[in-house]
């Protein structure tokens, strides 16, 4: 399994100013090379502009493997790579049943930006150095905001979100690498570092959830009849969250239309969901809709409960977008 560390350090983390944001011009590769002498915010820079350029999902191949492993501690590459055996043997497993009922692969990590966070956060434009913070023997913790040009169809305006995670650097053979990263806003909060639950080392053991799932659709500027066509798939929502729901916390899109995040049993909606009041979100779950049973109440003075769309709590997906 893959080492755990605590995310404790990233809260005490020091505000200074910007130390600046995505160069215009990307380095060369062979400066990758030479990566002797940069200090960790010069490490971090050059990192992250390969990782703008090339936005790599999941575990980088190609060009961007090329560009970013030089830059990567020893224990990274060696977490990375078994987490690349234990996807192999999720395809040797599951590959022939994804091609004939043309699924989604269901591995947590496939379409997540490794260093940049899950969902949108995954294919960031830009980037900035908001603080650094020393917070051990030659470790460093680097601060760091994307942005994310969402767009969509139907002449909905395009928006611009923003997220926020931690890169940690180490000092290994007398020059800086990239070691751990860890998304914030998203709840619970987990290192790069930690792994997936569905991997043992090398093996895939994935509980019966993480079987492959159909690709979410996007929801956002969905009207309500559309949304009625989405009820029983995956679909992922944008919008303004709240605890102070008529039934529980929910999610106002720009439409104004309204998803609930419904519990099944006992949920706690504690001090993390707090924080959410009314900020950006995305949600990302099964859509499903409550229709009262009784359309016409006993008695007439009594209006009976509406009807609402929602996702379940316990299984649905929620994470800051902040601006």
């Amino acid at each position: 399994m893959l080492r755990s560390l605590s995310v404790a350090s990233i809260f005490l983390l020091s505000i200074v100013p910007a130390l600046g944001q995505t160069p215009a011009a990307k380095p060369e590769p062979s400066q990758e090379q030479r990566n002797s002498g940069r200090s960790p915010v010069e490490v971090v820079r050059v990192f992250y502009t390969y990782v703008t350029t090339y936005r790599p999902l999941g575990i980088p191949r190609g060009r961007a493997k090329t560009a970013l492993r030089p830059l990567i501690s020893k224990q990274l590459l060696r977490e990375l790579e078994t987490l690349q055996s234990c996807e192999d043997d999720y395809f040797r497993r599951y590959g022939e049943y994804l091609r004939a009922n043309q699924f989604k692969p269901g591995i947590g990590w496939l379409e997540a930006g490794l260093f940049s966070g899950p969902n949108e956060a995954a294919s960031p434009s830009k980037f900035s150095i908001l603080s650094s913070k020393t917070v051990g023997e030659n470790r460093v913790d680097v601060h760091l905001r994307f942005t994310h040009k969402q767009t969509y169809c139907c002449s909905y305006p395009s928006q611009y979100e923003h997220y926020e995670g931690v890169v940690t650097v180490v000092l290994e053979d007398d020059r800086y690498v990239i070691d751990d990263f860890v998304a914030l806003g998203v709840t619970p909060l987990v290192r790069l570092s930690d792994g997936y639950a569905g991997c043992k080392g090398s093996q895939w053991v994935g509980r019966p959830g993480d079987h492959p799932r159909p690709t979410p659709e996007d929801a956002t500027a969905a009207s309500y009849e559309v949304l009625h066509t989405l009820i029983g798939k995956q679909v992922t929502i944008r919008g303004t969250f709240s605890l102070r729901g008529k039934f529980g916390p929910y999610v106002l899109l720009g439409n104004q239309q309204v998803v609930y995040l419904v519990p099944r049993g006992s949920f706690t909606w504690g001090e993390p969901y707090l924080e959410m009041e009314g900020k950006l979100v995305a949600a990302t779950g099964t859509l499903s809709f409550y229709h009262e049973p009784n359309a016409e109440p006993a008695d007439p003075a009594f209006a009976r409960a509406p009807d609402y769309f929602y996702l379940e709590a316990e299984t649905a997906q929620l994470g800051l977008i902040s601006h």
